[in-house]
């Protein structure tokens, strides 16, 4: 952890890796809150792959000197910012759980630069998860007005359940930043978790 000196359990997220302290030494080889952390003591999504190119972002968009939040805030700027959306007509089950999809659709993202909702929906989830942020989980659901199939990414916040959408802010969205940490009841458009409504 870079030769940091930390007493306190918990997460830290540095530039080279988020890292776990767990009964005062530095956890290898377990997992903490949903996520796991290897051999080296940094948190890993399972796939090498991944780790390298969103550790490479994570690097270059936050500082030591940003909050929770902040961290969160520019990893949800950079996708908003350098991701093209790419229609395709592959969509995920409703319903289906994140192992199911997002390894997939990350790995897809990572090839091309560009993609469909899913992809902007596991990029932000591995993005939250290596930040920090234990509780986030990409979302395979519907979108209205027209109950269209959509991907994207939640997390709970101080006991509340909150989006962060940036492919839906991007494409439909009234300002930047309009689908970031907001409840599905604040949010500008009607979300539909799991079977058609």
């Amino acid at each position: 952890m870079n030769n940091a000196v930390v007493t306190t359990d918990g997460l830290y997220c540095m530039p080279d890796g988020l890292y776990c302290i767990k009964n005062g030494v530095v956890l290898s080889d377990g997992s903490y809150e949903g996520l796991y952390f290897g051999k080296d003591g940094r948190y890993t999504s399972g796939n090498p792959e991944i780790d390298t190119y969103i550790d490479g972002i994570v690097s270059s968009v936050v500082t030591d000197d940003m909050d929770a939040t902040e961290r969160l805030r520019a990893c949800y700027d950079y996708i908003y910012y350098n991701v093209d959306y790419r229609a395709n007509n592959n969509h995920v089950p409703r319903g289906s759980s994140p192992e199911e999809w997002t390894e997939e659709y990350m790995l897809r993202l990572i090839d091309t630069g560009k993609g469909n909702c899913y992809c902007y929906a596991a990029f932000m989830y591995y993005l939250a998860r290596r930040v920090g942020w234990t509780s986030a989980r990409a979302v395979s659901g519907g979108v209205t007005p027209d109950n269209l199939d959509h991907g994207w990414c939640t997390g709970i916040y101080d006991g509340e359940e909150l989006l962060l959408d940036p492919e839906l802010d991007a494409s439909s969205g009234p300002y930047p930043g309009s689908e970031f940490m907001v409840t599905y009841d604040n949010a500008p458009f009607r979300y539909i978790v799991g079977a058609y409504n």
